[in-house]
């Protein structure tokens, strides 16, 4: 279902051509009586039992292409690189994929190797071997207090492949600086100053979907149960989303919850199946600076 969701969803426009994703691991807390490993959502929250997601959205549009589900003992790692086969049925002739911190690992990267049409930048720790490496780098100032370089990088596990290392240095006098490992072959300065800080826009998904469609809490831990629920909330996200561009501002720039409770409380409609098509039509009263609009909408899923 998520791959064909996916699919219909590349074909209505709803990803950004440039193929810029974001992946993002989404923790959720569960009530589960079951004995599993704590985990911290944030490092300084108290560690709790949680349901691990791993979400792939368009870093462009912010819209999700779908996402995995694990229990508490899935590695990010593992998690991810199913993702990658995911991706590679919806048909994306090539993408650039924005990662966090937690998928910096060598088993990761030489995944991403293997998948020519995919290439990934990642922050690295600011570890010795590479802190070792600051002195001896030419960085380009790009502004005063913003310097880039880029170099081959061999990582010091034991294999074969060479990364790119982008090291990010800011200030004028006292330096600090920002270590990421690349496998694109493009400018420094375009992955880290221009496509890297688009990946705000997963977090910015999470803070205005996951409440309203059940992507904050699980009452069970039944991994059937919770995929089932939450492909299904794929669907909801998906018509919401083209709702909102046929609304006027300010609705279309409402979070799920707002536009349920001030929208979809007021309207009249019906739900029909026709062959392979899921048919909503309905009539919204939507009250904007002291007007009243009646908007017919028909989705087809």
């Amino acid at each position: 279902m998520q791959l064909a969701l996916a699919q219909r969803r590349k074909q209505l426009g709803h990803y950004n051509e440039a193929n810029i994703l974001a992946l993002d691991p989404h923790r959720i807390v569960t009530q589960s009586g079951r004995i599993m490993p704590r985990k911290k959502k944030m490092p300084r929250e108290k560690a709790a039992k949680m349901m691990q997601t791993f979400f792939c959205n368009d870093a462009l549009s912010g819209q999700p292409f779908g996402f995995g589900i694990a229990s508490p003992g899935r590695s990010c790692t593992r998690a991810s690189t199913q993702l990658l086969s995911f991706l590679e049925q919806i048909g994306l002739p090539s993408a650039l994929l924005l990662a966090d911190t937690e998928h910096y690992t060598v088993e990761l990267l030489s995944t991403i190797l293997e998948h020519p049409s995919f290439d990934i930048i990642v922050p690295a720790p600011n570890a010795k071997h590479v802190r070792q490496l600051y002195p001896t780098m030419e960085f380009k100032q790009h502004w005063p207090g913003y310097a880039l370089t880029k170099r081959p990088f061999f990582n010091s596990k034991g294999h074969e492949q060479t990364f790119q290392l982008i090291v990010q240095r800011t200030g004028l006098t006292k330096f600090s600086y920002k270590p990421f490992v690349s496998t694109s072959s493009q400018e420094a300065f375009l992955q880290v100053s221009q496509h890297y800080p688009k990946r705000w826009a997963i977090e910015d998904f999470f803070n205005f979907e996951s409440t309203a469609v059940g992507w904050n809490r699980a009452a069970t831990m039944n991994l059937n149960v919770r995929l089932a629920k939450q492909t299904a909330a794929l669907l909801a996200q998906a018509a919401c989303f083209e709702l909102k561009q046929l609304l006027p501002q300010p609705f279309s720039q409402w979070t799920a919850q707002h536009l349920a409770k001030s929208v979809f409380l007021d309207f009249d409609g019906s739900l029909k199946v026709k062959d392979d098509t899921i048919v909503i039509t309905f009539m919204a009263c939507l009250k904007n600076w002291g007007s009243t609009s009646i908007i017919p909408v028909c989705l087809n899923a």
